[in-house]
């Protein structure tokens, strides 16, 4: 985890200084690069979130539990971000924060639902019931 914690933290700082000038590849016209700055310098500090999440269902994966760390991904990056998604935009308020926001709202309650997956799981008994196959 320390590795991709320094990794993302460089490139995120990287990115969120650059932001204007990352948006500019893309489109030059000044309101799609002050919106596009502005959802790189939302979502950038979140990547870090990023980083226990996937570590995290790797190592699940790795004792041989794939299919709970993959319906908590699925669940959350697609089903409760297009649910969020949907709500918002239709009944609270359609604004480009709001919708940059499903983001890292899906990453934060998969974080904390392979969280505590991760942390109740006894690897030593999944570890050896695996090579045990």
């Amino acid at each position: 985890i320390k590795m991709s914690l320094v990794t993302t933290a460089v490139l995120g700082v990287l990115m969120f200084v650059f932001a204007p000038q990352i948006t500019s590849f893309f489109n030059k016209d000044p309101n799609v690069m002050y919106y596009g700055a502005l959802c790189i310098r939302v979502i950038t500090p979140f990547y870090i979130i990023q980083c226990f999440n996937q570590n995290w269902a790797s190592a699940l994966r790795g004792v041989g539990d794939s299919m709970a760390p993959m319906l908590i991904l699925i669940g959350c990056y697609v089903v409760l971000r297009q649910a969020y998604l949907y709500f918002f935009t239709n009944f609270v308020l359609n604004e480009p924060l709001v919708v940059v926001l499903g983001y890292p709202i899906g990453w934060t309650v998969a974080t904390i639902l392979l969280g505590i997956m991760y942390f109740r799981k006894d690897f030593a008994a999944a570890f050896a019931q695996s090579t045990h196959k």
